[in-house]
């Protein structure tokens, strides 16, 4: 892996995967929910959907349209920290398909009937995720916990929002953040020392600027629970339990056994939530738990779905398994079991191009693995004893914790 800072202070990684026949390119730029107000909040994934309006090159086509037109694939994402547009390209297009991307995302023409269209299409999508019991609760969820921090909004935002937003407001947030300086490229393919040349040369157009890498607000973790009305006629009730956690800004260390945690508690069909919830007691088809974690705050949530008269035998039966991790630990067989799950995922996540520049990407850009020398990162799993894994599991599973729970609007509770 070879990393590259250009003059305009974009940071370029090169994955050399020889004999590979494709090549996968992200392009990864700091900004998401985070950066928003009440206000704002949907523009960044609302500029997502628009850049993909941008006319480019002769033409004058979206895109896209040219991506697809060299069998290429593309798409893109917009988190709470960041934004990646990313596509898949056959290696002999790799140039064209490059200036493309470059185009697509560091340069804004959009017409207004785009732009207007645009919005439409991005309510449908808000529309559709209303209409999802399980997604309401997770935005809820992270609503009721962290109250008026960034890092709860809804990455979508509200319908009025986005009907709000003007052409002019939407170019001045994304020049704040479009900038070479604010964005990482990863490319993951066969990629030859003679192809840098070109590479570096078609990048180097990119405007730098002064970026805006805002900080939140002191985030207060908030407990208690959150009622949910749903419609009478759904048939199953969703829990979303979430205990303040860690973020990303720990040791490797500390960050590992926070995840071998996390697999032994509620990661697949041999996790205690698991274990208890479906195979002993058949209260529920799905349960699972997962780590949220960002550079200024971390949650571990625990999500289950279960039929409404069983809503708080599943609550009852999530707090006994804790009890009992916290009280009696965990065994040498489970801890060993969710090392190798883990150190599996990590081997997997590096075992295709696509995979692969996410992973170095991301690393690059929030350093969200911890180091993109995937050996040092198993030789730290290896390292860790199990006590140290009890440990965290007493220091996340407080008294404290935020629980939000679907009930129909006759319910009692």
């Amino acid at each position: 892996m070879k990393k590259l800072c250009l003059s305009n202070g974009l940071r370029l990684i090169i994955d050399q995967v020889p004999n590979s026949r494709s090549i996968s390119i992200g392009v990864m730029i700091r900004v998401g929910t985070k950066h928003e107000t009440k206000k704002t909040n949907g523009i960044a994934h609302f500029i997502e959907h628009l850049l993909f309006k941008n006319r480019i090159g002769s033409d004058n086509l979206y895109g896209n349209i040219y991506i697809e037109e060299l069998g290429g694939k593309i798409n893109a994402f917009t988190g709470k920290e960041f934004t990646c547009f990313y596509m898949h390209i056959l290696n002999e297009y790799l140039n064209e398909a490059l200036c493309i991307l470059r185009d697509m995302v560091f340069s804004f023409s959009i017409s207004n009937f785009d732009f207007e269209n645009e919005k439409r299409v991005v309510i449908q999508e808000i529309y559709q995720y209303q209409d999802n019991t399980l997604e309401k609760v997770k935005i809820a969820s992270l609503a009721h916990a962290l109250g008026e921090s960034s890092y709860a909004f809804d990455i979508l935002g509200t319908v009025s929002n986005i009907e709000s937003f003007t052409l002019t407001e939407v170019y001045e947030f994304y020049r704040k953040f479009y900038l070479s300086n604010n964005t990482v490229v990863s490319i993951s393919g066969d990629v030859k020392e003679d192809m840098l040349h070109d590479i570096v040369k078609i990048l180097e157009n990119i405007g730098f600027g002064k970026t805006v890498d805002k900080k939140t607000q002191p985030i207060m973790f908030n407990g208690g629970i959150n009622y949910i009305p749903i419609h009478s006629q759904e048939y199953q009730s969703h829990m979303c339990i979430l205990f303040p956690a860690i973020s990303s800004d720990v040791p490797m260390r500390e960050y590992y056994t926070y995840y071998i945690m996390s697999h032994l508690f509620g990661v697949g069909r041999n996790s205690r939530l698991n274990k208890v919830l479906r195979e002993e007691r058949g209260l529920v088809y799905n349960i699972q738990s997962h780590p949220i974690v960002f550079e200024e705050v971390g949650l571990f949530r625990i999500l289950a779905s279960t039929g409404k008269e069983n809503l708080w035998d599943v609550h009852s039966a999530i707090m006994e398994v804790i009890e009992s991790v916290k009280e009696v630990g965990i065994t040498l067989d489970e801890f060993n079991r969710s090392k190798r799950v883990l150190k599996s995922e990590i081997i997997f996540l590096t075992e295709n191009t696509i995979q692969r520049m996410f992973f170095f990407g991301q690393e690059e850009l929030l350093g969200i693995h911890k180091s993109s020398d995937v050996d040092k990162i198993l030789e730290t799993i290896d390292a860790i004893d199990v006590w140290e894994v009890e440990n965290t599991l007493k220091g996340i599973f407080d008294d404290i914790y935020s629980l939000t729970v679907t009930i129909p609007p006759s319910a009692s509770v």
